[in-house]
């Protein structure tokens, strides 16, 4: 019996086997498939929030980019300083700092001197290794309107107990609407183009402006009360022309807030050729001159009110601004015309520079004890950048580590209409009788660029007076005392000294 029924137990085993593996392959079939579905349905979900994502990502971006445009930036070079601008440029303000301070040194100066000899203590100032300000000063720029509306003020903080105005002006820039027309410029301390011919504080190695020039009747640098129309590098052709022409609304010397005594005016102006400036020859390209000039009608009725400075005083003085003396000075001028023209020209080639000028003031005074004051200027000056970190022969102010080296000479003279008791030196205590006098000045300097607008500078002068007042002579040395410099030539002695000064100037 056993064996008859084995094979169809083994029918039955086989099926069901077959049956169970069926079952359980197409149960596990069914959970892939779910667990595909499932899948596919969060790749969707994921797809779907990935592309919000990016979306608010595109969102924050541009209101990011449209948050950080609608900043102002901020923009900074040396010489100029700090401009802030709105971002549409409706405004913008500016702010740079200016230090120069020197160490003057006078070999054989006294700095006391006794006047008589035994009396009265005079100081002189030619002290050495005594520390100037020379320079320290703030200066801010308000603009609206892409600059179109410009305001400057400069606070000169050199010598007043707190501060004093060094400029103040308002400016238009109807130029930026069409490049041939002028600027507009107004204020109670405006500047004027001097042209490239006078000294540049930055980029030249004379130490300053010149004697005649500093002790001009009229306006040393141009500053003036009034407004004026100004175009500024105009191009002409293959060069540009720079010209202003302003009046003043005082006599010319009186600045600030000062009153003044007489309703006489003045005028000033410069003219300024650069003739192939957008030639790309260097030997040309680099070559400037020009013409400034100014004029004013000196009264002899005015001067009267107390602490104000009119423009009735010539001086020729020595450049040093501790121990400077005083070498021609013709005070209380009488009425009449006062110009002064001041001509030049400036050649640039590469590392060597050499600019000339001509400096000539008259004031043709009418009942005083002058009868006519004069002085005049040359000037010469030659500079050289001798080396840099790229070689010899190479450098720039704006390269740091660039040495520069320069040779100026200075002839300046004066004169006045006769000899009298008002002779043309004696109020401010330089003593004598000068009626012509002339000054000469060889001037050696090197100047070493820390960086652009940062320089230490040494400078070596040689001064040498036809006609020296008894008071400079003892000052500067050429004379012991008093009685020596009243003994003999008396004022008509020549008198030499040197000034040995170092200086640091920068220009944030």
């Amino acid at each position: 019996m056993k064996k008859k029924f084995k094979p169809l137990h083994a029918a039955w085993f086989l099926p069901s086997v077959l049956l169970f593996f069926f079952a359980v392959a197409s149960s596990s079939a069914g959970e892939v498939d779910e667990r595909i579905k499932a899948l596919e349905e969060t790749q969707r979900a994921n797809a779907e929030e990935l592309n919000r994502l990016k979306g608010e990502q595109m969102e924050l971006k541009k209101e990011a980019v449209a948050a950080a445009a609608a900043l102002p930036t901020f923009q900074y070079r040396p010489g100029s300083g700090l401009r802030i601008t709105a971002a549409d440029r409706s405004w913008s303000f500016g702010i740079s700092y200016e230090l120069d301070i020197r160490m003057y040194n006078h070999p054989d100066g006294k700095p006391v001197i006794r006047d008589p000899a035994g009396g009265t203590r005079i100081s002189t100032g030619m002290t050495s290794g005594e520390f100037f300000g020379r320079r320290n000063r703030v200066y801010f720029s308000f603009c609206w309107v892409n600059c179109f509306y410009e305001f400057n003020q400069g606070l000169d903080m050199d010598t007043g107990d707190l501060t004093e105005q060094q400029i103040n002006e308002f400016n238009v820039h109807f130029e930026q609407l069409n490049p041939y027309l002028p600027q507009l410029r107004a204020g109670t301390e405006v500047g004027l183009f001097n042209g490239s011919w006078l000294k540049s504080t930055t980029g030249d190695v004379r130490q300053e402006r010149g004697m005649v020039r500093d002790g001009a009747a009229i306006s040393v640098v141009g500053r003036h009360r009034g407004a004026g129309l100004a175009w500024n590098r105009v191009p002409v052709g293959p060069g540009d022309v720079t010209a202003f022409l302003a009046y003043g609304s005082a006599r010319l010397g009186t600045s600030d807030n000062e009153t003044a005594d007489t309703d006489r005016k003045g005028i000033l102006g410069t003219v300024s050729v650069q003739p192939f400036s957008k030639l790309k020859n260097k030997w040309i390209n680099g070559l400037a001159f020009g013409l400034n000039w100014q004029a004013t009608s000196i009264s002899a009725r005015a001067g009267l009110t107390s602490g104000n400075s009119e423009d009735d005083r010539i001086r020729i003085r020595s450049e040093d601004r501790r121990g400077r003396v005083t070498l021609f000075d013709a005070n209380n001028v009488g009425s009449g015309p006062a110009i002064f023209l001041f001509p030049g020209l400036r050649w640039t080639v590469g590392p060597y520079a050499f600019f000339t000028n001509y400096t000539m003031q008259q004031a043709e005074g009418r009942n005083d004890n002058f009868r006519g004051v004069r002085t005049r200027e040359f000037q010469l000056n030659n500079q050289l950048f001798v080396w840099s970190p790229k070689g010899f022969l190479t450098g720039s102010a704006a390269t740091p580590g660039s040495v520069q080296i320069g040779w100026s000479f200075d002839r300046s003279e004066g004169e006045c209409g006769k000899t009298s008791s008002g002779t043309c030196v004696g109020t401010d205590g330089a003593g004598g009788k000068v009626q012509r006098t002339v000054v000469l000045q060889n001037q050696w300097g090197i100047r070493y660029y820390i960086r652009p607008r940062m320089i230490v500078g040494l400078w070596w002068s040689r001064y040498d007076s036809s006609n020296t007042p008894e008071r400079t002579q003892v000052a500067v040395g050429c004379a012991n005392n008093i009685t020596a410099a009243n003994a003999g030539k008396r004022a008509g002695r020549s008198c030499d000294w040197d000034s040995i000064n170092t200086g640091i100037y920068t220009r944030w």
